[in-house]
C-alpha cells in the first residue's frame, strides 16, 4: 500500500519557501529547502511543483534548468544530487586571526600574515583590508596566500589592517580584529643612479690648454647629486675637480699636445658614493700660435674675389703669431663643431711667421685652394680651426649679428679681445676697431593707425648714447635730423614716418629703427608730395595723392 506524504497547506509552503529564500543567498542544485543537502524534504517540495509551467527562478524553484517548466529533466538534476550535503560554513578560525600581526619592513612597506584557514571547500582565500585610509595604503584583494606586503607607503605613518577568509563556495567569515603598524623613518643608503658613473660627453680638448667633459646626470632621492672629476694621468697641469653640483667640468692651464685622462663618480647629500666611471682621455692641441684673426660675414664692397670678378664673398683670416712658417695643409676649417672635417685645407697652403692667409668662405671650393665649401652666417655663427686629426681644436670664435662691410677681428692681432672694425684689414695687421655696438633705439609708441595726436619718447640702453631722429623718412645720420631731447617728447599730429639711430664716440652705431604712424582720416586728402614724406623710394619717384572713384571716373 502506497503511503501518501502528508500534504501541507499551500500558504504554509509558500511562507516556508520565502523564509528559506531570505536565509540563503545561493542554494546548491537540488536543494529546495536551503539546508545545503538534498533529501526527502527536497523531493516532497519537488512534487508540489511537478508539471508547473516555467516562470519561477532562484532559490526554492524546482525548475532547475529554467526550460519548459518542471519536468523529468529537472527530476534528473534532483536525482543526480540525491543525498549530497553541501558546505555552508566559512573557513575556521572564524573570525580570522593573525599569525603575524602587521609590522614595518622599511620606510615604505608593511608585511603581515594570517593564520592558515581550514575548510572542506578549497582553495581558501584571504583578503587584507587597509582601513586607516592614510596615503598609499592599499587592500590586497582576494588571494590564496595568507601573507601580504603593502608597499609605496609614507614614512613614519600608521596603517591599520584586518583580514578575513572565504572558501571555494564563497562562504565568507568574519574579519579579524584590527592591527596597526607604523612605517620606519626614511633612510637612503643607495648612491645616485647610474651607480657606475658614465659620460654624457667624454673629455675633449679645447685648444692647447683646456679639456672639458660632462657626466651623465645622476638621480637620487636625497639630493643634490654631486660630481667629482679625477685627472689620473699625472701630466703637467692636470687637476681634479672638487665635489660640485654641476655635471660639467673644464680643466684649464694644461700643457699643449699632451694627453690627459679623467674619471668621474657621484654621491648624494648623505654622501652615499657610487662607483667610478671608466677612464676617458683627450689630447690638447699643438701650440701652433695660429688664430682665427678676422672675418667678414657680409661683404658687399670691401674685398672682391680675385678668382671671379664682381663677386664679394665672406672671408676668414688666419694669423701666425709664431716665429716660423707653419703649414696649414691637412688642417680643417668648419662652422659646425660636430663636423670638424667640413673643409680640409689643401696641400701647399702655409702661413709665414707673423703673417696672414685669407680664405674665401663662398661655398665654392672648386674655384681654388683658398675657397671653402661653406659660407658664414651674418645673423650669428661659429668658426673653428682644427688640427690635422680633426679632433684637436686649435682656435675658435662664436659671434652674434654682423654688419655689411664691417669685419670682426682681434685687436691687437692674436689678442682675446674682439672688435667690430670699420676699416677691414684682410691679409694685414688689424686696426683698432669699435669698442662695442650701440643698442637699438626704443619707441614708446608702436607703429599703427591713430585718430588723435600723441607723444613719442625715444630711449637707448647704451650709456651716453646720442639719439638722432628724422620725420621725413630719411636716414637720421648727421647733419640730417635732430638730436632727441628726453625732456621734449616728439609730437605726432598726423601721418608721420619716424626714424631713429643711436651713436656713441668710438662705438658702432645702432641700426636705424622706423615706426610709421598713419592717420586714416587725413589720407584721402593728402597731396602728391606731403611735407616730411620722402620724395622717392630707391630712386623711384612717389605720388602720395589718393584718387577718388566716382561712377567709373577717377
Amino acid at each position: 500500500m502506497l503511503v501518501q506524504p502528508k500534504k501541507f497547506h499551500l500558504s504554509i509552503l509558500l511562507a516556508l519557501l520565502l523564509s528559506l529564500t531570505a536565509a540563503y543567498a545561493d542554494w546548491p542544485a537540488g536543494d529546495l529547502d536551503g539546508d545545503y543537502k538534498v533529501d526527502g524534504n527536497d523531493l516532497y517540495l519537488f512534487t508540489q511543483q511537478w508539471l508547473d509551467p516555467s516562470g519561477c527562478s532562484g532559490n526554492g524553484c524546482a525548475d532547475f534548468d529554467g526550460v519548459d517548466g518542471l519536468d523529468f529533466k529537472d527530476f534528473a538534476i534532483l536525482a543526480g544530487h540525491w543525498m549530497q550535503e553541501y558546505d555552508n560554513d566559512p573557513p575556521t578560525p572564524n573570525p580570522a586571526t593573525w599569525e603575524t600581526v602587521p609590522y614595518a619592513t622599511g620606510s615604505d612597506s608593511i608585511a603581515m600574515a594570517a593564520d592558515l584557514g581550514d575548510d572542506e571547500s578549497t582553495p581558501i582565500e584571504y583578503y587584507f583590508d587597509e582601513t586607516s585610509n592614510n596615503p598609499g595604503g592599499s587592500d590586497s584583494g582576494w588571494q590564496t596566500i595568507p601573507t601580504y606586503t603593502d608597499t609605496d607607503l609614507d614614512p613614519e605613518t600608521q596603517y591599520t589592517y584586518t583580514v578575513q577568509m572565504r572558501d571555494a563556495l564563497l562562504n565568507t567569515g568574519t574579519a579579524s580584529s584590527p592591527a596597526n603598524a607604523t612605517t620606519e623613518a626614511y633612510s637612503d643608503t643607495d648612491p645616485p643612479a647610474p651607480t657606475v658613473a658614465t659620460w654624457a660627453t667624454a673629455p675633449y680638448a679645447i685648444g692647447i690648454d683646456t679639456v672639458s667633459m660632462t657626466a651623465t646626470t645622476g638621480t637620487d632621492d636625497t639630493g643634490p647629486v654631486e660630481y667629482h672629476f679625477n685627472e689620473t694621468s699625472g701630466n703637467p697641469g692636470g687637476n681634479d675637480s672638487t665635489w660640485q653640483t654641476s655635471p660639467t667640468y673644464t680643466d684649464t692651464g694644461l700643457s699643449p699636445n699632451t694627453q690627459y685622462t679623467y674619471t668621474v663618480q657621484m654621491r648624494d647629500a648623505l654622501h652615499n658614493t657610487g662607483t667610478i666611471s671608466s677612464p676617458a682621455s683627450a689630447t690638447t692641441a699643438t701650440d701652433y700660435d695660429l688664430f682665427i684673426n678676422e672675418f667678414m660675414a657680409s661683404n658687399n664692397t670691401t674685398f672682391e674675389d680675385i678668382d671671379e670678378a664682381d663677386e664679394y664673398p665672406d672671408w676668414i683670416e688666419i694669423y701666425n703669431a709664431s716665429g716660423s712658417t707653419i703649414s696649414l695643409a691637412g688642417m680643417y676649417l668648419t662652422d659646425n663643431y660636430d663636423v670638424p672635417d667640413k673643409w680640409k685645407i689643401p696641400a701647399g697652403v702655409s702661413v709665414e711667421s707673423h703673417g696672414f692667409v685669407v680664405f674665401l668662405a663662398d661655398d665654392d671650393d672648386e674655384q681654388g685652394d683658398y675657397h671653402t665649401n661653406f659660407k658664414i652666417k651674418a645673423g650669428g655663427d661659429d668658426l673653428y680651426l682644427f688640427d690635422t686629426d680633426a679632433t684637436s681644436l686649435i682656435d675658435s670664435v662664436d659671434f652674434n649679428d654682423q654688419y655689411s662691410d664691417i669685419s670682426y677681428g682681434r685687436y691687437p692681432d692674436g689678442d682675446p679681445n674682439w672688435m667690430f672694425m670699420g676699416q677691414p684689414t684682410h691679409d694685414a695687421a688689424n686696426n683698432n676697431g669699435y669698442a662695442g655696438q650701440v643698442d637699438d633705439t626704443e619707441f614708446s609708441v608702436d607703429r599703427g593707425f591713430y585718430d588723435s595726436p600723441f607723444q613719442v619718447r625715444l630711449d637707448c640702453e647704451t650709456k651716453d648714447a646720442i639719439i638722432r631722429y628724422t620725420l621725413d623718412g630719411s636716414d637720421p645720420v648727421a647733419p640730417k635730423g635732430a638730436i632727441y631731447d628726453p625732456d621734449s617728447p616728439i609730437q605726432i599730429t598726423g601721418t608721420t614716418i619716424l626714424r631713429a639711430k643711436a651713436t656713441k664716440g668710438g662705438w658702432l652705431a645702432s641700426n636705424t629703427d622706423t615706426q610709421t604712424y598713419i592717420f586714416p582720416a587725413a589720407v584721402n586728402n593728402q597731396p602728391a608730395n606731403p611735407a616730411g614724406f620722402p620724395s622717392n623710394w630707391g630712386g623711384t619717384s612717389v605720388d602720395y595723392e589718393m584718387a577718388v572713384y566716382r561712377r567709373g571716373v577717377y
